[in-house]
């Protein structure tokens, strides 16, 4: 049914939750799946009566029940027109309050039309985000000038939330955003809020879980020979597992809107319209663009004080300009910012696992109660660089290199940073393969392509270039404490090796050459230098990963990340395109 439901999603752009039926000879069990679990009904036995009276109430449910009780969004419709051709309509809230945690109140919606979605929904569980090239101006509808985005984005109920939204997050982008910024590309927010359903009185109510739990049918309808509500006896089912936690669930007791996370469904519309990273032609645009995520990183963490926490394949976006126009031919730009949290407001440990599996920092998969920062988004984006230039930066790289594995019956290291269903196993593998320049080289770099005599491979040795750079610059840094350096935690005093030789250190502290404009200063830092009277300094840990996170060294180790980055993307725009690696 997971595969299944995987489909589902992936075609039908405006379902949020899906319905399901198995039959096991007599015994029926129907199922609900949501953003972060499977529910099942007890079972019910097609020989009795009051079985086959719920069974037929269930079918009357799904036939009659409104858009939002079988799981479909009442905000979006697609429409078949003879004039127009095929295309959807998403009514969008439009932008009443300007400051924090705009909750939601009864206002109009603005309509986008789009032919369809350029980002699809392909998970059984998560935010199942989407993304629609669109216009208001339906004449106009295939010349889209905005992006529309919807996700189901956790929430907190009630209107005393400290919890971000990405509607907050984007609000304080535009408010702070700069059109003058140059080389900084982010979302800039044209419109977004809670997407909800108009009553026939013109009042509208939001589309949340409570809105598909509260009176769903499995909440309703007696369990076969007991007093208890079919709630009651809801569970589970082996297997799987909620969206946020790793163990398997206990039987569930309570209410279904109290058995799932509180979500929202999110519509936010933005002013750029941008291709997925996979629609990258060369090595060296993926370098420019892998910058200007990080630069625009960098600048809304300097100015907004927002960090990032899930840098991912899925959230870094091509642009495109125009030949002859003054911008670069391409660009990148770091989207969703649903993971963001303000560390200046919420100072508490945030101990909860946030981003995509594969790239995950080890502090992130491994639960550990300190604070997420930005050294955490610089090591997600060296898992990021890996992958890709592993698998194949884009379509036709992917299918040569696929071939290519498959022929060769080749063993990719890095495949277990995904395949691995224990997220702690993940973060050892990570530790093993990061500990040493050797073991990086060997298990990770080695296996990006590089094209030989007579063959079609790619050449991604700008890729294998800039991926030892970014590693010497975070794990074995010179110029910070050899507790700092590695992957493993320490079992000695000087447990670590020093493979750090081909580190070249010498621009970290002058002013190499610039690239596009530099990038940010930290000037919001949240933590204080070790040693200060406020904060003196802590014990060394046996963890790397955690000293790394001190002040001196987290500064360090980032300004050097910033400047091998930067370097990159100067070497790849100063290279003539005849001389680019294809």
């Amino acid at each position: 049914m997971l595969c299944y439901s995987r489909h589902i999603y992936e075609s039908q752009h405006n379902r949020l939750l899906i319905w399901g039926l198995t039959f096991c000879g007599s015994l029926a069990r129907v199922y609900n799946s949501g953003p972060d679990c499977t529910l099942s009904s007890a079972d019910l036995d097609m020989r009795e009566a009051s079985s086959r009276r719920q069974f037929v109430e269930w079918l009357v449910y799904m036939s009659l029940g409104e858009d939002e009780q079988r799981g479909f969004n009442p905000a979006m419709q697609f429409v078949d027109s003879e004039m127009r051709g095929k295309y959807w309509k998403i009514d969008v809230p439009e932008i009443v309050d300007e400051g924090y945690h705009s909750g939601y109140t009864d206002h109009a919606t603005m309509s986008y039309y789009s032919r369809g979605p350029t980002v699809v929904a392909g998970s059984s569980f998560g935010r199942n985000t989407r993304g629609f090239p669109a216009t208001k101006d339906i004449n106009s509808i295939d010349r889209p000038d905005v992006f529309v985005k919807t996700a189901w984005q956790h929430a907190e109920r009630g209107p005393n939330s400290t919890r971000l939204s990405e509607l907050d997050c984007l609000k304080l982008i535009k408010k702070e955003f700069d059109d003058g910024k140059d080389g900084i590309n982010v979302p800039i927010l044209v419109a977004g809020g809670v997407m909800a359903k108009r009553r026939s009185d013109g009042s509208f109510v939001p589309l949340t879980t409570d809105a598909f739990y509260v009176g769903n049918i499995l909440e309703r309808h007696k369990v076969v020979g007991s007093s208890a509500t079919i709630g009651d006896g809801l569970v589970q089912q082996p297997g799987l597992r909620s969206a946020n936690d790793d163990e398997r669930s206990p039987l569930l007791d309570r209410p279904l809107s109290k058995l799932v996370a509180f979500r929202q469904q999110y519509a936010l519309v933005t002013d750029k319209i941008c291709e997925p990273l996979n629609t990258v032609k060369t090595a060296d645009e993926l370098i420019i663009v892998l910058y200007d995520a990080m630069r625009a990183h960098s600048w809304v963490l300097e100015n907004c004080s927002l960090v990032h926490r899930d840098i991912s394949p899925n959230n870094i976006m091509v642009g495109r300009n125009e030949a002859g126009s003054d911008g670069p031919p391409v660009y990148g730009m770091l989207i969703d910012f649903d993971c963001a949290i303000n560390p200046n407001m919420e100072r508490v440990a945030r101990p909860e696992r946030t981003g995509t599996k594969p790239f995950m920092s080890v502090p992130n998969l491994e639960g550990h109660p300190e604070q997420r920062t930005e050294l955490d988004d610089w090591e997600s984006l060296l898992y990021v660089l890996c992958w890709i230039a592993t698998f194949g930066i884009n379509a036709d790289d992917r299918n040569i290199l696929a071939e290519v594995h498959k022929k060769h019956k080749v063993t990719l290291e890095i495949s277990e940073w995904h395949t691995s269903n224990n997220i702690v196993a993940i973060a050892t593998k990570k530790r093993n393969h990061l500990h040493g320049l050797d073991l990086f080289t060997t298990n990770i770099v080695a296996c990006f392509p590089i094209p030989r005599e007579d063959d079609e491979l790619p050449d991604y040795r700008p890729l294998q270039h800039l991926a030892i750079d970014l590693y010497n610059a975070m794990f074995q840094h010179p110029k910070v404490d050899e507790g700092c350096r590695g992957a493993l935690k320490r079992v000695d005093d000087f447990g670590y090796s020093d493979d750090y030789d081909d580190y070249d250190s010498s621009s970290d502290d002058d002013n190499s050459s610039k690239v596009g404009g530099t990038l940010p200063s930290f000037k919001n830092m949240t933590m204080e230098p070790s040693g200060s009277t406020d904060n003196p300094a802590k014990p060394m840990s046996n963890d790397p990963f955690i000293n790394r996170m001190e002040f001196s060294a987290k500064t360090k180790i980032i300004k050097g990340l910033k400047r091998k980055l930067e370097k990159h993307a100067g070497l790849v725009k100063a290279r003539p395109a005849a001389a680019s690696p294809k």
